[in-house]
């Protein structure tokens, strides 16, 4: 029974300067929305009929992840929005990975986490993608990865793909 998780960083924002609640600005509207077409055609190759994007507290996180649900939604992959505790820049990776173990999605279904470095990169290192650098983390980029096995002892995590939209 194969399920999976998207690691997804939250598109470019503003600066605190210019809005303190930092959404998206132009750039990071494009890439959100690019990954969600992205997204979409990859989950589609891998037999997935329904997403669940769970977002951070923080306003960027929380518009990549309905621009991303939109483009899903757009190519007949059902999915649902929702915010969840745990996902901010410094809230323990561990928490998020038991989160993850734990809410596993069925086999025709994928787990999407909008959310921000460092916790991105340390829950990629949490898994055992050890050459994995914070810069696998761009703008609206991130990892598509396969759960482990059930029942399986070692938990080895695969990770299947990268995603880059910056360029």
């Amino acid at each position: 029974m194969t399920s999976y998780v998207v690691l997804l960083r939250h598109g470019a924002a503003v600066s605190k300067e210019v809005n303190p609640d930092r959404p998206l600005d132009t750039d990071g509207i494009i890439q959100a929305s690019t990954a969600g077409i992205e997204l979409s055609a990859t989950l589609s190759g891998y037999g997935i009929k329904q997403v669940r994007v769970l977002h951070s507290k923080h306003l960027r996180a929380q518009q990549t992840a309905e621009f991303v649900a939109k483009e899903l939604n757009n190519t007949q992959i059902a999915s649902t929005v929702g915010k969840q505790d745990g996902l901010c820049p410094n809230d323990p990776p561990d928490v998020v990975l038991q989160q993850i173990k734990r809410d596993r999605p069925p086999p025709s279904a994928a787990l999407i986490l909008v959310g921000h470095l460092p916790q991105l990169h340390l829950l990629s290192q949490l898994m055992e993608f050890d050459l994995l650098k914070e810069s696998d983390f761009p703008d609206a980029g991130g990892l598509l990865v396969q759960y482990p096995d059930i029942g399986d002892e070692d938990e080895e995590w695969e990770l299947l793909r990268q995603f880059d939209v910056s360029d």
